[in-house]
């Protein structure tokens, strides 16, 4: 999404690694985020999205020659042609740094940021969008793993699968859970039926020395499910 790439940007320098797409849920924000500013780093554009970049001077016209603000005498043809050569190297870079987050979000989030006036306050106000948003659904998303219930007369099988989606979720959105966490989890979900093969496989996992992983829990699960 977004517009056409600048044509003085070669297409070599657009070239962008592989970025997920941002999701406008922000469920996946964590991740977008490390891996885009990766790519932008990369591409030697920090100072863009950091602002430390200098801005090359506005050149003020007149009488058909050019001047820096505050200088007296006009430009050479040496330093006017330097001086452009500085503004079309920065407008690159910065059109580099908005096309590499116009190609990864969607229609509506790039109507939200293309009116930014620069690199900087476009990530500023990316950032502004996701970040809370993002942390919310991460949120969510735990605690409907950690309080989800299997009742009785549930499929097992559709609870545990659904426990692992959630468990992906999660460690794709950047903010992945222990094995043991996910263990916990799932044995607190399920039903007092199950209790007398939990107690079982906890025995068996101290007796044999061996740490209880999420799928040796689950086996068995499923089986007596």
């Amino acid at each position: 999404m977004g517009p056409e790439p600048d044509s003085n940007v070669s297409s070599s320098s657009l070239k962008i690694t592989k970025l997920p797409k941002l999701k406008d849920d922000g469920s996946n924000w964590g991740t977008y985020k490390d891996l885009a500013m990766n790519a932008i780093v990369a591409k030697g554009l920090r100072r863009h999205v950091t602002g430390t970049v200098r801005v090359p001077p506005t050149l003020e016209e007149r009488d058909g020659e050019f001047f820096l603000p505050n200088r007296l005498a006009p430009l050479s043809e040496d330093e006017l042609e330097a001086h452009e050569d500085k503004l079309d190297e920065y407008l690159q870079k910065q059109a580099q740094v908005r096309q590499i987050i116009y190609e990864t979000v969607s229609e509506a989030t790039f109507m939200r940021i293309k009116t930014q006036p620069n690199a900087q306050l476009m990530i500023i106000a990316l950032t502004n969008i996701f970040e809370n948003k993002g942390e919310m659904v991460q949120m969510d998303t735990l605690t409907r793993l950690q309080t989800m219930p299997c009742l009785a007369d549930d499929d097992v099988v559709k609870h545990i699968t659904e426990m692992q989606r959630l468990k992906e979720a999660l460690a794709a959105m950047g903010a992945p859970i222990t094995d043991h966490a996910f263990s916990t989890y799932i044995k607190a979900s399920l039903p007092d039926d199950f209790r007398p093969l939990l107690s079982t496989i906890s025995s068996t996992s101290r007796m044999t020395g061996r740490t209880l992983t999420s799928d040796a829990l689950i086996d068995p699960v499923l089986g007596q499910g």
